[in-house]
């Protein structure tokens, strides 16, 4: 029955296709300017708005429970004897929680090929930077997001991401990518390289990198430079005392507070949570410093 359900499928499509083309066409080529010109925010986020309902007719059969002669239990069962055609409640109203607004481009570093290799598999046009240059652009670290405990699909997907922005210069080099979001493929660019989407790169693990530390101390070491750096920064030292005085578990644990100095002292790499992808707005290297993408 599947097998033929889906073959009629196919074939209202083919027939549809084939009656409506030129409309088709009409409205996707114009779907397509819309979304290249879209220039205000774009939904990355959605949650189910319960308070609106739609009816939808459906076929069915009664739902009863029996017990199960396997485990004596009770069982979902439906009762094919007891058929019913009826109306039932459909949800179908997901409006967004979280929008971002597009930048004017994207730079993606060359080290991160696998998703380089997806932009291009998805026909997205790409640029790279003829020579190493500084840019300013707007920069994401990850503060908090959840992973899955099982695989799916092969990944532990990451989920509720929650970042903070902040606006650098980042040494960007020959061969990166810049992603201009002026294509009709707009959504597609944003729903991947924005982190906190559910299905971008960053939640199906292409930048886990990210997420590991690479630089840590010795807490013998670590002692008298944590010291000096307090007595070097009043600001800091206040800021420390404080926490102690406040937080008992933070007070008694050496290595959190040996670490919570270390996260703030120059000896901290300053990619580490730091989202690869940048957001660019003004200024971008003019033409000369762009060649395109193979």
């Amino acid at each position: 029955q599947r097998v033929e359900c889906t073959y009629i499928f196919l074939k209202s499509m083919l027939d549809a296709c084939s009656t409506y083309g030129p409309v088709l066409r009409e409205a996707r080529m114009q779907a397509n300017e819309s979304t290249a010109r879209q220039q205000e925010v774009f939904p990355i986020q959605w949650s189910l708005d319960s308070s609106r309902v739609d009816s939808l007719f459906f076929l069915g059969y009664q739902a009863v429970r029996k017990k199960s002669g396997v485990t004596g239990i009770d069982i979902l069962q439906f009762d094919r004897s007891r058929p019913f055609a009826r109306n039932i409640p459909y949800y179908n109203y997901f409006p967004p929680n979280l929008e971002v607004k597009k930048p004017l481009a994207y730079l993606l570093p060359q080290a991160w090929a696998e998703v380089a290799e997806r932009m291009k598999l998805n026909n997205i046009e790409m640029y790279r930077l003829k020579k190493d240059t500084v840019l300013k652009a707007a920069v994401y670290y990850i503060r908090q997001f959840n992973t899955g405990k099982t695989a799916y699909e092969g990944h532990y997907l990451h989920s509720q991401v929650k970042v903070e922005s902040d606006t650098q210069h980042i040494q960007c080099f020959e061969g990166d990518y810049l992603i201009f979001c002026n294509q009709a493929s707009n959504r597609y660019i944003i729903e991947t390289l924005e982190p906190q989407a559910p299905d971008a790169f960053f939640a199906w693990n292409f930048f886990d990198e990210i997420l590991q530390q690479k630089e840590w101390f010795s807490d013998y070491l670590w002692d008298e430079e944590a010291g000096k750096i307090l007595n070097e920064n009043d600001a800091l030292k206040q800021e420390f005392e404080a926490k102690k005085a406040s937080d008992s578990s933070f007070a008694s644990n050496a290595w959190a507070m040996y670490s919570w100095i270390f996260e703030r002292s120059q000896w901290h790499e300053p990619s580490h949570l730091r989202y690869p992808v940048l957001r660019l707005d003004m200024p971008l290297p003019g033409k000369s410093l762009m060649k395109a993408s193979d």
